[in-house]
């Protein structure tokens, strides 16, 4: 273990970026270039911290140099670390996206610094060491995104938005009070020292209900296909790839602190019926975002039945993979509706031939969710069914779901992409330059997956990096540090 300030200053970045951004807000070119540039150095300093931490191990930072037991400490992992650099080039990614499709007004309301503020909280979520900072880190990113979700002030957006943020503070009540009764019953919120006394029923039913919520793991997850329909794309792409991310981090670095083992049972049946309730859900939708928020809670199914059953190398290659797919899969989402003006995609007509490349990005990035080989989902579902080799109840369930995945994405193709028809008017053109960059951060997400898709020596540091996780799913730098 080496004592750095390395993962403070990752973490401090996006907040830098954020600041810069509102400071010039009035100035639209200012704040672009502040955003693409410093997502750029942003993703750089993520990714030599994810090197680093694998040549040298686990860093830890003691913000103040307090002792870990009293001050505030970051650990970076080797999940922890890989999941910045995944957060870091997803904002890079998306942002993209959004500088072509965002107007003047969202713009001068503050976008860009919105999205590093909720940046910056996910990063301090994946590196924070103790449960109660892991609380303050998940109010940050909420905040950032429930301005978010309401940004454009639509009808919808602020329908959408009051069931998002209504539940997400129920759950962070639930979450609170599961600290303040954890720590009145162990006198600790440090992962080491819970890791040694364990967390009692009451606080976990409270933590584990928290998480499960913010995870959206069924029957905690409808929030979802009722808010993720309401806002743009570019900004739902982003919520997606990450926010579900740190629900399912969240319970894999504390469910194994929890002394009673039938919170892996809880979280199990969870991920069951979210695999059913999530394939059977995107198969009746017309609607392109509302079936695409329903597949996102079948793939937190196969997450969260990795995470109850300790394999926390399945869990990474599978987060990795919703990620980047269902990020992408956002973003062309955006793109049909933008190129037929709809949203209804059995209403869409011949978008193979006005768009060929946004045909192609489509075909990978569903393939990938669906987990066809030789993409990047096939790799993460065949190391799920892998695992439950002796059940073959969920065997069948994981087939099932796959099933139905693929059934959706082959109709939206058939429907809006392979069948002919007259040409559609597109809701709003994009000038060259906006064009480019929307090509650019959806292409990033595509060769991202082919990329991980291509060789097996480069699926390794990810489910190297989750095989970090030691029994019962603690990290490394949890066994290395003594209270």
């Amino acid at each position: 273990m080496i004592y750095t300030n390395l993962p403070a200053l990752v973490l401090a970045t996006p907040l830098l970026l954020a600041c810069l951004c509102f400071a010039f807000a009035r100035r639209r070119r200012v704040v672009q270039w502040v955003s693409l540039l410093g997502g750029v150095g942003w993703l750089a300093m993520a990714a030599n911290l994810a090197m680093q931490v694998h040549a040298q191990g686990t860093m830890v930072t003691e913000v103040g140099g307090w002792d870990r037991h009293y001050g505030i400490s970051f650990v970076a992992d080797p999940l922890g670390a890989m999941m910045v650099v995944l957060a870091a080039f997803i904002q890079l990614a998306v942002g993209l996206a959004a500088h072509a499709r965002l107007d003047r007004k969202a713009e001068a309301f503050w976008y860009h610094g919105l999205t590093y503020c909720l940046a910056f909280g996910v990063t301090g979520a994946f590196l924070t060491a103790d449960l109660f900072n892991l609380f303050v880190w998940f109010e940050v990113l909420l905040i950032g995104s429930f301005v978010l979700m309401v940004h454009g002030g639509s009808d919808q957006q602020l329908a959408g938005g009051m069931k998002y943020v209504t539940l997400n503070l129920i759950s962070s009540v639930m979450f609170l009070a599961g600290c303040g009764l954890t720590y009145a019953h162990t006198g600790t919120l440090s992962f080491v020292q819970l890791a040694q006394v364990g967390i009692p029923d009451g606080p976990a039913a409270l933590l584990v209900l928290a998480f499960m919520l913010k995870a959206s793991v069924v029957p905690l997850a409808f929030w979802m296909p009722a808010s993720y329909p309401a806002a743009p794309t570019y900004t739902i792409a982003l919520f997606s790839a990450l926010l579900t991310k740190v629900g399912c981090l969240a319970l894999l670095r504390t469910l194994g602190l929890l002394q009673n083992e039938i919170w892996f049972t809880v979280l199990g049946i969870g991920g069951v019926l979210s695999i059913l309730v999530g394939s059977f859900g995107l198969i009746g939708q017309a609607n392109l975002r509302r079936m695409l928020a329903f597949s996102s809670v079948s793939q937190v199914g196969y997450i969260a039945i990795a995470i109850a059953l300790q394999q926390p190398a399945v869990v990474a290659l599978l987060i990795v993979n919703h990620a980047l797919a269902k990020g992408g899969l956002f973003l062309v989402a955006g793109e049909m509706e933008r190129l037929t003006g709809q949203t209804n995609y059995r209403d869409m007509r011949g978008l193979a031939e006005r768009s060929p490349a946004l045909t192609w990005a489509f075909a990978v990035l569903a393939a990938s969710l669906a987990g066809l080989p030789p993409t990047l989902g096939f790799f993460a579902k065949w190391d799920w069914l892998s695992t439950m080799a002796d059940r073959p109840f969920l065997v069948i369930l994981g087939l099932v779901g796959s099933a139905a995945t693929l059934y959706g994405m082959v109709d939206v193709y058939l429907r809006a992409f392979a069948t002919p028809g007259e040409a559609q008017e597109a809701s709003s053109e994009l000038s060259r330059r906006r064009q480019w960059l929307m090509n650019v951060g959806l292409g990033s997400l595509v060769v991202a997956v082919v990329a991980l898709s291509s060789s097996p020596v480069v699926n390794d540091p990810v489910r190297e990096a989750g095989a970090a996780f030691k029994g019962p799913l603690v990290s490394t730098a949890t066994e290395e540090v003594k209270p």
